[in-house]
């Protein structure tokens, strides 16, 4: 019988991509039913954690080499990224409707598309430029319709895809020097000790009233780690907007 193992790159990437993109949505929901109870500092930190304790196999096998990674400025830079967008990404999600943030969200594409003509000085072509200063006129329209008043929220958002187009950017620098387990594995030590301290002073003991969610965060907080390395090794981008929107809904209806 053929396994996964088996299968070319590209078709493992693929899974693995929609995987990702699954656990990604459970943990937009999680997140939203858990705000309300707990801070954004301890939800990082739980997500943290929980990340590096199932890289601990990993990490045993690796050795000592995986915390002197070649570039560690950079992956220092990646890892800064992530930190920050995380803590805005949830905010919002706390705050706003789940599917006007993952609306805003569309625009990741567009910064990334930006960062790699600009920064990576990649090939963009003039439809796809008028492709993103398009969407890009999209979003303004969701962030202020009308005149309406803009959503503070809704700028945490745009800021998050602004800050994970730099992560994509940045991983697809470190593609050929680092591999994505050690990215997603100095992410974590980085996030670790910033959102504890953070956390602290407004930490609320866990409690179980919401058993579903809180099992989601804890099962979906390592499930992104394969998710570079898979990337840097099929050079797939990842799943399109709207098939984690048909996730998302499909999370909604189960919590």
């Amino acid at each position: 019988m053929t396994g996964p193992g088996s299968l070319p790159a590209p078709a493992r990437g693929v899974l693995w991509m929609l995987a990702q993109a699954a656990a990604i949505v459970v943990t937009m929901v999680a997140v939203r039913k858990l705000s309300p109870t707990f801070s954004v500092f301890e939800l990082v930190f739980i997500r943290a954690l929980v990340g590096l304790v199932l890289q601990l196999p990993w990490l045993i096998h690796a050795g000592a080499e995986v915390f002197r990674p070649p570039r560690i400025g950079l992956v220092t830079l990646r890892s800064c990224f992530v930190f920050v967008a995380m803590m805005l990404w949830f905010t919002a999600l706390g705050a706003m409707p789940i599917s006007d943030a993952v609306a805003l969200q569309f625009t990741l594409p567009l910064f990334a598309m930006a960062g790699a003509g600009l920064i990576l000085r990649e090939a963009v072509g003039m439809r796809r430029w008028l492709a993103v200063a398009v969407g890009f006129c999209g979003a303004m329209v969701i962030i202020r319709p009308g005149f309406a008043e803009v959503d503070p929220f809704a700028i945490l958002v745009l800021l998050t895809a602004i800050l994970v187009a730099g992560v994509q950017l940045t991983t697809k620098i470190l593609a050929n020097a680092v591999s994505g387990m050690a990215l997603v594995f100095h992410m974590n030590l980085m996030m670790l000790p910033l959102s504890l301290g953070a956390a602290v002073p407004v930490w609320v003991t866990a409690r179980m009233p919401t058993p579903r969610a809180a099992t989601a965060v804890v099962a979906t907080s390592g499930a992104g780690g394969r998710r570079f390395e898979v990337c840097d090794r099929c050079l797939l981008i990842k799943p399109p907007p709207r098939f984690r929107s048909g996730w998302r809904h499909g999370g909604m209806w189960f919590f």
